[in-house]
């Protein structure tokens, strides 16, 4: 009898959550119906992004493929591809960020590393892939900006390296051997042997030191520069060889009591940061004649006003190199009385050499040739081989005398 009884009140049961069931269906259906909603609805943000992973994997084919171009606008397309999350947001920028820079497009390139940086914020890559662009750009407060925030991020010695390279270029010679100094302090630590030598930046620091014994000090200030483990594309400053910064030397007359002086003088400290130069040679030449020579940095001597003078500066340095300038004082040159004067730089910063050219030039009435060639106004070098030289009455131009120089 108990056991028929529980039978009973088993299946009443079953049949009661079954009518409750039904019931809680049919008011939903109801529901929605009233609400003017399917009952049953994709989420659309699904289905937008179905496209992605193939519309990025052929974006990434092109580039490996060296198409840069057509892959740049590849990812461009997936940059305007809605509902993306922030992290795909940030990786396709990314991405175009390395494109442009292989196209040369630094400022492009720069602001897809900062929208990329917008979507991820504690992303070093981003921010030193936008300031080794900045560099590029010669954009040196942006980019020190923007490296140190790589190097806040994550204290990476590729990112310290880039900072000193920063630094030497910009003519901060003091802040770049600090960086320098955390590079070689942690060598063991580079990833990209290839792109960075501590044997160079251990020879760039001896030489930018003076004082040696302030090395550990500028060590003792930074943190270990990390090992870089991303595996993404880390932009790194190409390295250029140690140099001297110019050749120019000044030069002014004075007008003292009646007498005129010549003075010129070479900025060692500006044009020197390497402390390359081995040695400095002038030579002062007048009416085809030796008449002054030294070796200090800078000189002073009577002269004739109504003589011209040839001032030549040659440099030795780097133990087998020369850089050699020179400027010619022509008879009648300003001269400025009571010890007031105008000092002038020569034009003649970077020489260009052109092999294989023809070229004519106006003078004035004068002009030397050196043994090691003639330099023109315009800062060419024309060198002694297999020169050509001859001298014309008149010019095209005018009615001046003319040299005809073909090398």
């Amino acid at each position: 009898m108990f056991k028929l009884n529980f039978e009973k009140t088993a299946v009443f049961v079953l049949i009661l959550i079954i009518c409750i069931s039904a019931a809680d269906i049919f008011r939903q259906f109801f529901s929605m119906s009233q609400n003017n909603r399917e009952p049953y609805m994709v989420d659309s943000s699904i289905t937008k992004n179905i496209g992605f992973p193939a519309n990025l994997l052929k974006a990434d084919q092109l580039f490996k493929q060296e198409l840069y171009e057509d892959a740049q606008e590849e990812y461009f397309k997936l940059t305007n591809m809605p509902s993306l999350s922030p992290q795909q947001k940030a990786l396709v920028h990314f991405k175009l960020g390395v494109c442009n820079y292989r196209l040369k497009k630094f400022d492009i390139a720069r602001n897809s590393f900062l929208k990329s940086a917008e979507f991820n914020a504690d992303d070093p890559v981003a921010y030193n892939n936008a300031a080794v662009c900045s560099f590029y750009l010669n954009d040196m407060e942006k980019a020190e900006e923007l490296q140190n925030m790589a190097i806040e991020r994550l204290p990476v010695i590729e990112y310290y390296y880039n900072l000193a390279r920063i630094y030497e270029s910009w003519g901060r010679y003091g802040d770049s051997v600090k960086y320098f100094t955390a590079v070689t302090r942690a060598e063991e630590n580079i990833t990209m042997e290839d792109r960075i030598d501590p044997v160079r930046i251990k020879n760039k620091v001896i030489r930018l030191t003076k004082d040696s014994s302030s090395i550990g000090k500028l060590a003792n200030e930074l943190m270990i520069a990390l090992r870089l483990k991303d595996a993404r594309e880390v932009f790194i400053i190409e390295d250029e060889d140690m140099d001297i910064k110019g050749k120019n030397f000044k030069w002014d007359i004075v007008s003292e009591n009646g007498t005129n002086r010549l003075s010129c003088s070479y900025d060692r400290e500006k044009y020197d940061p390497y402390n390359l130069i081995d040695s400095l040679e002038w030579t002062v030449q007048s009416s085809g004649k030796t008449i002054f020579t030294s070796k200090k940095d800078s000189f002073s001597i009577k002269i004739n006003k109504d003589s011209d003078y040839i001032v030549h500066l040659d440099i030795k340095y780097d133990s087998n190199k020369i850089a050699t300038s020179y400027f010619n004082v022509q008879r009648g040159s300003s001269t400025y009385p009571n010890g007031s004067h105008e000092t002038t730089t020569p034009v003649n910063a970077i020489p260009k050499y052109y092999p294989y050219a023809i070229y004519e030039q106006v003078f004035e009435k004068d002009f030397v040739m050196s043994e090691k060639g003639y330099v023109d106004r315009f800062n060419t070098v024309w060198g002694k081989d297999d020169i050509i030289t001859r001298m014309s009455d008149k010019d095209f131009i005018d009615a001046q005398n003319a040299l005809y120089i073909k090398n």
